[in-house]
């Protein structure tokens, strides 16, 4: 499994999104896009502006995970 995303949600306890990728990550089959290469610092701009949280990093097991939790 290349990687897995899982989105739970409540009014009353908020949206949460999870994105594990297993590393490594599988190569490209097309041409690179042009990016602003924050990525990472982009989304936590974002989700912090909306008044959530956001985590990532590697979980030890050898996948790197993103963890946002935004109010509803």
């Amino acid at each position: 499994m290349a990687g897995r995303v899982r989105v739970t949600g409540a009014a009353d306890s908020g949206l949460r999104v999870h994105v594990r990728n297993q590393l490594p990550v599988p190569a490209s089959t097309g041409p690179a896009l042009p990016g602003s290469g924050a990525g990472l610092l982009g989304l936590q701009e974002r989700v912090t502006l909306a008044g959530g949280t956001l985590a990532h990093g590697p979980d030890g097991s050898g996948a790197f995970v993103v963890d946002a939790e935004l109010p509803w």
